[in-house]
């Protein structure tokens, strides 16, 4: 990996070592801090520096969010974690780590933003928003913020998805407000800490504008976002994609009830109506006794729907889901086997990290399939030139100007907006 520092500040005198980290995050969560992830707790702790921090999917970013405060807490000091996080699910998931680990953790979400969390927002180590949450105008928070009693005692600030607070603002208007903390928060703004999948140069710009990051005291914590053990294939469809035959490789045909079950898998959509279509296709393909072993997941399910279904398919109980971005990103299946990409999306940071659902686990043999429209490949758009004398239509560029890659590396697209989750 690499790691550069705009005019760092000085580092303060420290008796954490590597080996000291190491141990210390073993004892509380079992796992073996990777070097990288090191780097980015001295940064906070030690240095008071904003962090970027790029890594692969699966890599142990949400393990790195917490090596920092269980150095601060080693130390006796009072410290708390905020993390704003895009999907409820993440903050759950979040929740029950730290709770297995011993620290006290809340994920607050419309259910539980209410006056009786907020009093007791004290007793906790971790406090997990989503955005809507934490910037709302005259909301508890904003009332938090005032406390310096509270303020004191952050000790900084982790966007989970970091590549959200661009590709995803079009949609969920506080994203473009995060950045006001800076201002917002009574006394010193803590460090703030970025991590994603994917982060590249153009959309990182945008979150460094966004986020008011220092540009005298930010670390750059950068590592290839390669998923070498996952294997890449592109399908072009053979039939009308509203008939989604072309996922009929998914379930065999004449598929018994005592028939080994397929891998399992997430097809992921653009559109919550072609998840939910694409689902009862599927689920039309099983035996009647089965029926009940796929189904749809996106936004409009209520949040119990969502648990179960999440789950469900981690225990087994259901082959796969058809999905849009409301299930993926962060959450931790580590046997998916299968994942599908449901026609071109806008762009390629979108496409990387739906990907990198599979094989979280690091288990080898996992596939990623983009099954694409026939027009998205140039040889059909130049046959239909020769015999229409027209060009044919090619895909919409993003706002930005920023187009799809064919490219393999590092999702180096910039982000599109999909408001149909």
């Amino acid at each position: 990996f690499s790691t550069s520092t705009s005019h760092a500040c000085q580092p303060s005198p420290s008796t954490w070592t590597t080996a000291r980290i190491r141990d210390l995050v073993i004892r509380k969560f079992g796992k073996r801090p990777c070097l990288w992830q090191i780097k980015v707790a001295q940064a906070l702790k030690e240095k008071q520096q904003d962090v970027v921090a790029v890594a692969a999917t699966g890599s142990g970013k949400t393990l790195s969010f917490w090596i920092a405060l269980l150095m601060d807490l080693e130390d006796g000091q009072d410290k708390v974690v905020i993390v704003v996080t895009p999907l409820n699910l993440l903050g759950k998931q979040n929740e029950a780590v730290l709770h297995a680990a011993g620290i006290e953790a809340v994920a607050v979400d419309a259910e539980n933003a209410t006056k009786e969390t907020f009093d007791v927002t004290g007793k906790y180590r971790v406090i997990v928003f989503g955005p809507e949450i934490i910037m709302m105008e005259g909301g508890y928070c904003e009332k938090l913020w005032q406390k310096q009693s509270f303020t004191s005692k952050i000790a900084y600030m982790v966007f989970d998805e970091g590549h959200c607070i661009i590709e995803w603002s079009s949609f969920r208007e506080q994203y473009k407000h995060l950045g006001a903390l800076r201002h917002l928060l009574a006394g010193k703004t803590p460090p703030f800490y970025i991590p994603s999948a994917t982060l590249p140069s153009a959309v990182l710009s945008e979150v460094t504008a966004t986020m008011r990051l220092r540009k005298d005291a930010t670390a750059y914590i950068l590592r290839s976002n390669d998923r070498p053990e996952v294997s890449l294939v592109v399908r072009q469809m053979k039939y009308a994609a509203n008939s989604y035959k072309d996922l009929d490789f998914l379930i065999p045909d004449d598929f018994l009830e005592d028939d080994v079950a397929p891998p399992k898998f997430l097809v992921f959509f653009d559109s919550t109506k072609e998840a939910e279509a694409a689902a009862t296709y599927l689920t039309s393909r099983l035996p009647s006794g089965l029926r009940g072993k796929i189904k749809h997941f996106h936004a409009t399910m209520t949040s119990w729907y969502r648990a179960d279904e999440y789950e469900a398919l981690k225990d087994g109980k259901t082959y796969g889901l058809c999905v849009t971005d409301s299930f993926g990103m962060g959450l931790d299946l580590s046997d998916i086997e299968l994942i599908i990409q449901w026609k071109v999306p806008q762009t390629m940071n979108t496409l990387w990290q739906r990907f990198g659902r599979a094989a979280r686990g690091g288990c080898p043999g996992a596939f990623a399939i983009l099954i694409a429209e026939k027009d998205a490949f140039d040889d059909v758009r130049q046959r239909k030139t020769v015999t229409t004398g027209k060009p044919s239509r090619k895909r919409k560029r993003s706002s930005k100007g920023r187009d799809v890659r064919s490219k393999r590396t590092s999702g180096v697209a910039g982000p599109g907006a999909r408001p149909d989750r």
